[in-house]
């Protein structure tokens, strides 16, 4: 006779605080920056706030795994609704002048040598933080990804996993798995910056990191011709790949809903 167990979940851990929306600032100086005017975040926050409304946010954490001589990273990602022009604020039509923005809020490099148990408790620490317990989490499936991600499911944490291939359309063969060209993920993240839709909080203390890894990127050419995206020589990847992996979901796959939500009276 078959006895079923009920599996238990291990306890959440405690939460620890998350960077404030303060340390936001304008995209730390690189070479994909321009000289466009960033939106009035403030102002349209403070308009929508007296008139009932807030902008809606999302939130991707981005875990691309080390191997032994490799570092993990972890990137938090919110998307969020801004109004290009607040003066025009108007909850009632349906074409207003908002776009969905990124901020980059944690980044933060893994010491090497750390299990991948001792991982995984680390990132689930990170989404008990408020407001990250629905956070989506993606990590890249390369690797010993499948291990990792069978050890989130395990200790009841969803995750969707990437696989980084050298083609050149994303597709999606299963639901929550994924297969993205490198180009893609970092193409989207450098798009961004371009557009001044993404943002790198300046007082993270990986984000000049960040920013060097981004400059030292490469484009080469396969011999059949497909395009690749890889760090020079001897230069680290990690916090670039993390960011792109939250980047590119919160893009492509996150389901935005609506930009506003109303304020409870």
């Amino acid at each position: 006779m078959l006895v079923r167990r009920r599996l238990r979940r291990s306890p959440e851990p405690p939460a620890r605080p998350l960077p404030e929306p303060s340390l936001l600032a304008p995209p730390v100086a690189t070479a994909a920056t321009t000289e466009v005017g960033q939106p009035d975040i403030e102002a349209w926050e403070q308009h929508g706030r007296a008139e009932g409304w807030l902008p809606t946010s999302r939130w991707v954490v981005g875990l691309d795994l080390g191997s032994v001589q490799d570092h993990s990273a972890v990137c938090v990602c919110e998307k969020r609704a801004v109004l290009i022009e607040p003066l025009s604020f108007n909850p009632d039509k349906r074409s207003m002048p908002w776009q969905w923005f990124f901020d980059v809020r944690h980044l933060e490099r893994l010491q090497l040598g750390v299990p991948y148990p001792q991982q995984v408790a680390h990132v689930r620490q990170l989404l008990a933080t408020p407001p990250l317990q629905r956070a989506t989490l993606v990590i890249d499936k390369t690797g010993v990804g499948v291990a990792v991600g069978q050890l989130f499911l395990q200790a009841g944490s969803r995750c969707e996993l990437v696989t980084i291939t050298a083609g050149h359309e994303p597709t999606e063969p299963h639901p929550g798995e994924h297969r993205v060209p490198k180009g893609v993920l970092v193409s989207r993240v450098q798009s961004l910056l371009h557009q001044q839709r993404l943002r790198i909080a300046a007082g993270l203390q990986n984000a000049p990191l960040l920013v060097e890894e981004l400059k030292s990127f490469e484009v080469g050419f396969t011999s059949t011709g497909h395009m690749t995206f890889n760090a020079r020589s001897g230069k680290h990847d990690d916090l670039v790949l993390a960011t792109s992996l939250a980047v590119w979901y919160a893009a492509e796959k996150l389901r935005s809903g609506s930009p506003m939500r109303r304020l409870r009276i």
